[in-house]
């Protein structure tokens, strides 16, 4: 689905959002829980109903605590909204008999982390009302941002720094990051697609001190927290949840404490300095090894002593700035009880989700998110918008941040930010002689092929990595055939139709909106049936253990994918079958395929199968037409669906073959 809205002309995510994403870049989650991802989704894919109602939810809870002018009633309906609808969905897993908590619902991490942020933020509420009521609640600032933001000013300085370097630094730190703050404008912050940590907290153009001192009352809580409940209600009645009720039957999860939940692919990378510091212990082979050894770890120390050394010679902090810092806070303290702050107009409008129509109602939600959503997340959103009208100037002026893009005619030059101290230091370094290096920076992807080719070719990828990888995967994919072959041989449906490739080929591939049939992934201890699926989704890796999963628009083996998603089709009349696979919730159903239950690919009857949507809306029913071909396989296979499970069972848990007695034993 994220890869549908970012090839979208009018997309605000960035390529590097969806596929390859670094984990640590804040702006990608920005981008991607931003008011214009969301109006953009509801624009193009209004039937992804359940994707728009989760960016919402928690694009709100993100914002509950990073939202610089909101009351603490409007956090308080935020948060609450999405500890409800979160509770909502896990029941709803639970009350679903096909549905898995590892498959239909986020991870057990993220949820207790979010159920964190509902509680503590209503916790933090409370305990500035009762103990610190002359005090602003700030909640952005209760977080790790500034100590990453720490640790980022201190790995520029030194990789791998330890505790007696953080401590040499603690009183050069508040000039250091003050320095920081100022070397680069707000706007060419937000525009950086992805350079590590995207520090905010200091950032807060529509402070409202007055409102953050604002702490309501119990009954506040109480009224707040009956709207986040209607709230839920109405967008749940869109997805086709019934809320009040999940709510009633939600039970806490339950976890084993001794389960270990530690990803290895997570554990540190060994560095020379953990290489140097145990390889003493191995005695050298030869007088030139232990030579080079001893060279590798001067040259370490060298370096580490040299950045530490950095460390010292930077400037101490002023005394008298920290005084000058609190004599700034308590003036702010004294306005807050003498004059009102000025609100901005975003913030009377009133916005609602309370109506009785279980259709979500696009203008209202965007503009809930856009009122609530920091300024710094607007700007941070791809800002190139394809048109056919573009030129390739402004093609490329798009690639720019908006702190290099050219002013336009109209704009105020008022808000240009003040030059920085490193380009007030170039300044007097030229005009004494000295060269700087100028001139516009180099930039990545589409706009350094415009600025040298003129034109933008999307060239495939021909790496060796590549190649070797779609290797790896053609061979996993041939051996799983193989595997596959002794087991079902002696299964073949009547006609031609092999179902040891599951008659899928390079001739016939299986695609996206193709239909197949599958036995119900599961443990063996439940029934399996025989079921008819829709492909919504591929994904493929190489079939190494550990291995990455990658979307792939087709397949041209059975082998080849890591899994495939479907949503379930049950039989309803004849040729006819349902999309409502679970009629106790009245709901849709949707599974992850693995490939050893993959049976038969429909897709050579792809043109005389149809569909009719007979209701749309939160509960949409489609029904399925199948051909006389697809539907005289899927009775077959039905039919005998106890044989290929058997057979699936005998390839999943191979006997292991008696090895022969010795010669010469006695038999027992």
């Amino acid at each position: 689905m994220l890869l549908m809205l970012v090839n979208v002309a009018t997309s605000p995510l960035y390529l590097r959002d969806v596929e390859r994403v670094d984990k640590q870049d804040d702006r990608a989650a920005a981008r991607l829980f931003s008011a214009e991802a969301l109006d953009c989704l509801l624009l193009n894919f209004p039937e992804h109903r359940a994707m728009a109602v989760y960016l919402f939810v928690l694009g709100e809870l993100i914002n509950a605590w990073q939202n610089r002018h909101i009351s603490h009633a409007k956090r308080i309906r935020m948060a609450l909204r999405a500890r409800y609808f979160l509770m909502v969905w896990h029941a709803h897993v639970d009350a679903h008999p096909d549905h898995r908590h590892d498959v239909h619902f986020i991870s057990r991490e993220s949820f207790d982390i979010c159920l964190r942020l509902c509680d503590g933020l209503i916790e933090l509420i409370v305990v500035y009302r009762e103990f610190y009521p002359a005090y602003p609640l700030l909640p952005w600032l209760h977080s790790t941002e500034m100590l990453e933001h720490f640790f980022g000013v201190l790995r520029s300085l030194k990789k791998d720094f330890n505790f007696a370097d953080a401590l040499w630094l603690e009183p050069k730190l508040r000039t250091l990051m003050m320095g920081a703050f100022k070397d680069l404008a707000p706007e060419e912050q937000e525009n950086v697609t992805a350079a590590g940590y995207w520090t905010t907290y200091h950032i807060a153009p529509d402070y409202n001190g007055k409102v953050l001192c604002n702490f309501p009352p119990n009954s506040v809580f109480d009224s707040q927290s009956q709207r986040a409940i209607r709230d839920v209600t109405m967008l749940c009645d869109a997805i086709g949840i019934e809320a009040l009720e999940m709510l009633e039957a939600y039970k806490p999860p339950t976890y084993d404490d001794g389960a270990t939940t530690t990803d290895r692919s997570h554990e540190p990378h060994t560095t020379l300095h953990n290489l140097l510091n145990g390889f003493p212990l191995i005695s050298p082979a030869s007088v030139v090894l232990e030579d080079a050894q001893d060279m590798a770890q001067y040259a370490l120390d060298a370096q580490s002593t040299d950045a530490t050394m950095e460390i010292l010679d930077l400037s101490d902090s002023d005394p008298n700035e920290l005084a000058e810092l609190q004599t700034t806070i308590a003036q702010a303290l004294q306005e807050l009880g003498l004059s009102d702050t000025a609100v901005g107009s975003a913030q009377h409008v009133v916005h609602d989700l309370e109506g009785s129509s279980t259709d979500l109602n696009r203008e209202a939600l965007v503009a809930i998110r856009k009122s609530h959503q920091m300024r710094a997340t607007s700007r941070a959103v791809c800002q190139l918008k394809a048109s056919a009208g573009f030129t390739l100037a402004e093609v490329v002026e798009g690639q720019k941040s908006r702190a290099r893009r050219k002013p336009k005619e109209g704009e105020a030059s008022g808000n240009t930010p003040k030059e920085s101290l490193r380009k007030q230091i170039v300044c007097k370094a030229r005009a004494k002689g000295v060269a700087i290096q100028s001139g516009p920076g180099v930039t990545s992807g589409t706009g350094r092929i415009i600025r040298h080719t003129g034109v933008f070719v999307a060239e495939p990828d021909t790496s060796a990595r590549a190649k070797q990888k779609q290797i790896t995967q053609g061979v996993a994919a041939q051996e799983f055939v193989t595997t596959r072959t002794p087991f079902f041989s002696s299964l073949q449906v009547p006609g031609s139709v092999n179902v040891i490739t599951a008659n899928i080929s390079a001739d016939c591939p299986l695609v996206p909106g193709d239909w197949f049939l599958f036995l119900r992934p599961g443990r063996q201890d439940e029934p399996t049936p025989m079921l008819l699926g829709q492909v919504i989704t591929m994904y493929t890796n190489s079939g190494t253990k550990g291995a990455t999963h990658n979307y792939t628009p087709q397949i041209s083996s059975v082998g080849a994918p890591s899994y495939v998603g479907a949503q379930v089709f049950t039989p309803a009349y004849g040729n006819v079958y349902q999309s409502i696979a679970c009629p106790t919730l009245h709901a849709t159903t949707f599974m992850h395929v693995p490939r050893t239950h993959i049976m038969l690919s429909l897709a050579r009857d792809c043109a005389l199968i149809s569909t009719n949507p007979v209701t749309k809306g939160s509960r949409p029913l489609t029904l399925c037409y199948l051909g006389e071909w697809s539907n005289s396989k899927t009775w077959y296979l039905v039919s005998n669906a106890d044989l290929y499970v058997g057979a699936l069972r005998e390839m999943l848990n191979p006997k292991k073959k008696e090895e022969p007695k010795k010669k010469g034993a006695s038999a027992a």
